[in-house]
Order: C-alpha cells, then sequence, then structure tokens
C-alpha cells in the first residue's frame, strides 16, 4: 500500500509540471492482483474434473500480476492524447504434488496516440499505437536469471467509432496492422515463431473488433448487463514453415467473449456481483478451437477522496472462479478440465480535474 501512495504522488506531481507545461495528466492507474489456480489434480481418481477447494496440492499456477497504465492530455501535439499500459506477470508453475517445476513471466507494453474527428455526422477516433509483449523464463526453471524466451510487437493505425444495427450501438474499431513475431510468441498468428525458417517472422494484417453492452435491469435491487465483444484479427505472414519448407498462410483469430454481469446495490460502498461468461477462441488456418465457460463471483469496495488536483479511488476486491471448464479441440483430440481460480487485489487510480 505504501508503494502505491508513492505511486499516486508521483502522479500528482507529474499533473502539476504538466500543467505548467500545457501538457497534463487526466488519469493514472495501478493495479496490483495475486492469483491462485486449482484443478483436481491428486489422488488415484484424480481427473481435472470438479471443485476440490483451495488444496495445495492442487494448485498449478500462482500469479502476481501489476499493471500501471494512464492518459495523459497532449495540448502542444495537436490536442491528442497519449495513453500507456505497462503490465507484468509472474508465474509460478507447479506440478505434482505442489512442486514448483518452472518460473517465467511476461511483460505487455503498449503506447498510442489518439484524436477525436468528425467525418461528416460520424464521430470517430483515430488511433495510432505500438504494443510489445515479452516471454522470459528462468534460466534453471526456477531459479537463476530470467532471459527472454519469445517477443512480438504490432504497430496499429486506424479508426472507432459506433454504428447503429437493428437498434443497437455497435462500438466498432477498424485497424491496419504491421507486426512481427519471435522464438515462442504468436502476435495472434497461428504459429509460434519457432516454428518458421530462422525462428521469426513478420507481416501485416487487420483488426476489427464490434462490442455491444447494456443495462439489461437496473433498480433497487441491482443491476442485471450484458456485453458482447468480437475479435477478429486477420494475420498474413512472410516466411516458411521450418518443418515443411511451404509458405506460411494468412490466418484469422477469432476471439468471442460473452458475458452477463448482475451487480447488487452499493452498501457503505461496498458491491458484490455474479458472472456467467464464455470466450470462444479460434484460428481459422487449423482445425479445433479453444472455449471457456466461467462463473465468476465477487465483492469489492470503492473508496473515493477529493483532492484539489482531482479524484482518487481506492478499489479493493476479492474474486472467485466458482466453475470454470475449458475445452481444447484439434484435429484429433478433444480434452476439458474444470479450474478454479481465486483473485486478490488492489486498484489506486488518480481522475485529474
Amino acid at each position: 500500500m505504501r508503494n502505491f501512495l508513492k505511486l499516486i504522488l508521483l502522479g500528482l506531481a507529474v499533473s502539476q509540471f504538466g500543467a505548467a507545461n500545457q501538457d497534463s495528466l487526466k488519469k493514472i492507474s495501478f493495479q496490483s492482483e495475486w492469483r491462485n489456480r486449482y484443478t483436481d489434480r491428486t489422488g488415484d481418481d484424480a481427473n481435472n474434473l470438479g471443485n476440490k477447494g483451495f488444496k495445495g496440492s492442487n494448485r498449478n499456477r500462482s500469479r502476481f500480476r501489476n499493471t500501471t497504465s494512464g492518459t495523459m492530455k497532449l495540448s502542444d501535439e495537436f490536442d491528442m492524447d497519449g495513453n500507456f499500459r505497462i503490465l507484468r506477470n509472474q508465474d509460478i508453475i507447479y506440478g505434482k504434488p505442489s512442486t514448483r517445476t518452472s518460473e517465467h513471466e511476461l511483460w505487455e507494453t503498449e503506447f498510442s496516440l489518439t484524436k477525436n474527428l468528425k467525418l461528416g455526422n460520424l464521430d470517430t477516433k483515430w488511433n495510432l499505437g505500438w504494443e510489445n509483449k515479452t516471454n522470459r523464463a528462468r534460466a534453471e526453471k526456477t531459479s537463476g536469471s530470467y532471459k527472454t524466451t519469445g517477443a512480438s510487437n504490432e504497430i496499429y493505425f486506424g479508426p472507432s467509432f459506433d454504428l447503429k444495427l437493428f437498434g443497437q450501438k455497435i462500438g466498432t474499431s477498424l485497424q491496419l496492422a504491421y507486426f512481427d513475431i519471435k522464438d515462442n510468441k504468436t502476435g495472434d498468428y497461428y504459429l509460434t515463431g519457432s516454428k518458421l525458417a530462422r525462428g521469426k517472422g513478420e507481416g501485416w494484417g487487420i483488426n476489427l473488433n464490434l462490442n455491444n453492452s447494456n443495462d439489461i435491469l437496473k433498480g433497487k435491487y441491482g443491476t442485471l448487463s450484458y456485453s458482447i465483444n468480437l475479435l477478429n484479427k486477420l494475420r498474413d505472414i512472410r516466411g516458411k514453415i521450418a518443418a515443411t519448407n511451404e509458405e506460411a498462410k494468412s490466418s484469422v483469430y477469432l476471439d468471442y467473449v460473452t458475458n452477463l454481469v448482475y451487480t447488487t446495490p452499493s452498501f457503505a460502498g461496498f458491491t458484490a456481483f455474479v458472472s456467467p461468461g464464455n470466450e470462444y477462441e479460434k484460428h481459422t488456418a487449423k482445425t479445433g478451437y479453444d472455449n471457456t465457460f466461467t462463473i465468476w463471483t465477487g465483492i469489492g469496495y470503492k473508496k473515493s477522496i477529493e483532492t484539489n488536483v482531482g479524484t482518487i479511488t481506492l478499489n479493493p476486491s476479492v474474486k472467485y472462479s466458482a466453475l470454470e471448464r475449458y475445452t481444447y479441440k484439434n484435429k484429433s483430440t478433444k480434452k476439458t478440465i474444470e479450474r478454479n481460480e481465486l483473485r486478490t487485489g488492489i486498484t489506486v487510480s488518480l481522475s485529474a480535474k
């Protein structure tokens, strides 16, 4: 908590400095979360199905996630917004019985510039950004320094806007993209860079994202809402497949997520929720898919503090996946496992005036 307060004070200082130079901080957020995942994996009848509780012997992954994100108002740069997001996952993978088998981390770094433009009757937001994802692993599996095992980059440009379809407002984002992948990263392509000649590849793509969300019911007993997000990423890569020496073919990555969320009314700052949801993932260049059905429950607390420069918000929470049923299918295999995950964390944010 002390580190969060230090970061907030730094954000306040940046805001004051930016105001004197016309550029200014709009918002900044820090999130820290601890995640433990469990599945049925001990005993003679263990089959990775069913909820067997939080036994240490059933734990298969611990993850410590830290995310910093924010937006700057760039008044001197055509009145654009500058956005950033830095994420770090630190993972510990457990074997049976509850022994550490490997440790690795994921870094995601994203910077973007956005500008609102009105084109006729259409309000658009144009986005130019760069995203890097890097995997690193312990040199000796659970000890030693980290070494890079894969990396991907994506540069994207395009507009976001709202469309009316069957009386519904559809949030739409359309982007052209350049990407490259190396070693064990895919960049949303259906192969990793290690499967390509020279262990890497590059190409171009198109990102199309469609989303819709709304309240179904809202009243004194709480809110029931839904969300639908349809992500489509065309990836056309230059290079050959190492195993066959054939030209790598283009593929579309589909990631379709639907959710229902019931949220209770706030009581002294506390709210609870339950949310069933489903995520379907597929690469069109290969047979098979991944599908995850989940039921999340949780409780959170929200406290806002007004200051001279903006609003500081504290939001601790506890979340639990009562059911997470994951199905993987390829040409010859279809496999289903069930997992449970417990998450605890806190978000501290500043919205500047």
